[in-house]
């Protein structure tokens, strides 16, 4: 069952939303249907008349993909105006138990993954990447630093990596990406 995410009275009428929508990427079904779709029909919107935009979302959304998918939510509603309202759905938790939804304790959840992910590629193999990943380099994570960033979330501001020509320091603006290869590094080597 899809996560459904509403916006129920926007400000724009019907036409501009969905002329919104289609800017952000969304193809209309048919011809006289007015749902639209995004990416492989995993996640789908409905314009009503009644001026209630209603977002299906695939549960089994990638994280990076839930991220686009609720910045897209709140460019729509930002854009058209109304109200973002959830059905009674969690996709997470936080460390005190406390659920979390795309819009209810996102930023908290979000932080406290982050968090959980920089601790565990500690000391590992990983690549850096900016924002539009391109790589900014290799080699094993020494230390990062963080920074909140304007939607409140933690993410790595810049880390010192060990690579095979020595130490070096990478940052980007606004945060940089940093994923763990996989690869299995001696400790002696490391």
């Amino acid at each position: 069952m899809p996560y459904t995410v509403f916006i129920r009275e926007p400000d724009a009428d019907f036409f501009v939303i969905t002329n919104l929508l289609q800017e952000l990427g969304y193809h209309q079904k048919t011809l006289n249907d007015y749902s639209y779709f995004i990416e492989h029909r995993e996640n789908t919107v409905q314009v009503a008349m009644d001026k209630t935009v209603t977002f299906y979302i695939n549960e089994q959304l990638s994280l990076p993909a839930l991220e686009t998918v609720r910045r897209m939510i709140v460019d729509v509603k930002n854009r058209a105006g109304g109200m973002i309202s959830e059905t009674d759905y969690h996709i997470g938790y936080l460390q005190d138990g406390t659920k979390t939804s795309l819009f209810c304790n996102w930023e908290r959840w979000i932080s406290f993954l982050h968090a959980a992910r920089f601790n565990a590629i500690q000391d590992t193999h990983v690549r850096v990447y900016d924002t539009m990943y391109n790589q900014l380099g290799e080699g094993v994570l020494l230390s990062y630093d963080t920074a909140e960033d304007a939607e409140g979330i933690i993410r790595i501001s810049s880390c010192r990596l060990k690579t095979e020509e020595g130490t070096c320091k990478l940052s980007a603006s606004p945060h940089v990406i940093v994923e763990a290869t996989g690869e299995w590094i001696e400790p002696e080597k490391a």
